[in-house]
């Protein structure tokens, strides 16, 4: 339970960054959406390949820190060969 509640902790957090940054940058997309329709034309189509590409790094991201999140839950660590001291299987690099 410790795996998933801290993946879903870090999922929030993520998506609750993305906002932030979707928030921080959206005034520079206001902006450039009326200097866009102001010059209509091949600028207005333009405007709209940069919102359609923005909406798909929004996309991404989300299924990435979905797919991220499944993976920290069902994915085994084994720490078990590793000494802190020493290294893997409790010697130094380089020598046996």
């Amino acid at each position: 339970m410790v795996g998933a509640l801290g993946a879903a902790v870090k999922f929030l957090a993520t998506i609750f960054g993305i906002g932030l940054i979707f928030l921080y940058t959206q005034p520079a997309f206001d902006y450039q959406k009326s200097v866009a329709q102001g010059m209509g034309g091949e600028a207005e189509e333009n405007y709209a390949f940069a919102v359609g590409n923005r909406q798909f790094v929004l996309f991404t991201f989300v299924i990435l820190a979905v797919i991220s999140g499944i993976l920290e839950v069902f994915g085994v660590e084994d720490n078990s060969t590793y000494r802190m001291s020493r290294g893997f299987n409790g010697t130094r690099r380089g020598r046996r």
